[in-house]
């Protein structure tokens, strides 16, 4: 009777701390994961060109030709680099106009010619 009572507890114990063991690993989420989330977290903005010639951007692999006066609605992962595709208005190709941080979240980047 004992033994049975004894077999019984070491059971109940077991599945106790197997149930809890699982549960509390579901919610602790690793460092490496939290990395991972926030490296590409993505960050809305707007980009507008003020100067009096078309721009020509680079946002990652893609190109951007942002004619004089418009805006632009953009989605970029945190991090990455909105640069000039090309040398016009002062501006030097591969230059970076903003990198891409929570900073600029919801707001307007907004380009201008530079005077030689």
């Amino acid at each position: 009777m004992k033994a049975l009572r004894l077999l019984s507890s070491v059971i109940a114990l077991s599945i106790f701390f197997f149930l809890t063991r699982g549960y509390a690993q579901s919610k602790i989420t690793s460092p490496i994961q939290q990395s991972t989330e926030q490296k590409y977290k993505m960050i809305h903005f707007s980009i507008r060109n003020d100067g009096i010639q078309t721009l020509h951007l680079r946002a990652d692999d893609r190109l951007i030709g942002l004619e004089k006066g418009d805006s632009l609605d953009l989605k970029l992962a945190a991090g990455s680099q909105l640069l000039f595709a090309a040398t016009e208005g002062g501006h030097k190709a591969g230059n970076t106009l903003v990198v891409v941080s929570d900073a600029i979240n919801g707001s307007t980047v907004v380009s201008h010619e530079i005077a030689h």
